[in-house]
């Protein structure tokens, strides 16, 4: 759940675009109602990603169409995208800091 708070409020409001990108929209009349939750597209995308499960199948399990599922893939993968890079990956351990810093060979 912590990844999920961590994406914000910008969840409610994505909207799956014709091109497929994502856009956020200040209004409920510029799109359709989601044929699922905010909550269960990101579990439906986590279980894409895990299991790598055909879309037929997840559409089925969500009860929804394939092009749907599609739609929910292609925008939170770019949804998580934007927001993912913004977290550094690489963690530097102190030690490692000290030793470059220092200018010491192993």
């Amino acid at each position: 759940m912590t990844c999920y708070e961590f994406l914000g409020p910008a969840v409610h409001s994505l909207m799956y675009d014709a091109n497929m990108g994502v856009l956020e929209c200040e209004t409920s009349k510029c799109y359709r109602p989601r044929a699922l939750s905010p909550e269960n597209e990101f579990f439906l995308v986590l279980i894409r990603l895990h299991l790598g499960l055909m879309e037929q199948d997840l559409a089925d399990c969500f009860e929804i169409s394939q092009s749907t599922v599609s739609r929910i893939i292609i925008t939170w993968i770019n949804f998580l995208f934007l927001k993912l890079k913004e977290i550094p990956i690489i963690f530097i351990h102190p030690y490692v800091i000290k030793v470059f810093t220092n200018n010491v060979c192993f």
